[in-house]
């Protein structure tokens, strides 16, 4: 498996996809897919290039290319119609897990193993588990 990254949603998409059979972007529209595409490139050069749109950005996001050279601008609008799509995309990993697993919390800690060893090799930040139903992190 490639090294994971998730700045990019294509790959993203990919990773899911070929790792555990589950498009995480199937259903959305091409607006939703956008604000994703545009919020994760956001969040990646401000952790790595000072907030600068670099020509790595203008690729991925074309209409934001007059920008290049330019603060990425961040707005709450922004940030908050990208976060209710990404909920979109968790809530359908959750549903595949419980799909692959079973609904149930011996099982949870586990995450897509369902109790077998989880395999690491080239999955960055691998250990992640997937909420449980009923859990804080569902509400």
């Amino acid at each position: 498996m490639e090294r994971a990254r998730f700045q990019v949603i294509e790959h993203t998409q990919r990773l899911f996809k070929d790792s555990i059979g589950v498009d995480i972007l199937a259903g959305l529209t091409q607006e939703q897919v956008r604000l994703l595409k545009r919020v994760f490139q956001k969040r990646h050069v401000h952790d790595h290039n000072e907030g600068i749109v670099s020509p790595r950005y203008a690729d991925e996001i074309p209409e934001d290319a007059p920008l290049l050279g330019c603060p990425a601008p961040l707005t709450l609008e922004g940030l908050e119609a990208a976060a209710g799509v990404l909920q979109l995309v968790l809530e359908r990993l959750v549903l595949a897990r419980w799909r692959l697993c079973g609904n149930s919390r011996v099982n949870a800690g586990r995450a897509w193993t369902c109790g077998r060893p989880r395999p690491t090799a080239g999955v960055v930040g691998s250990g992640a588990s997937a909420p449980v139903a009923g859990s804080s992190t569902m509400r």
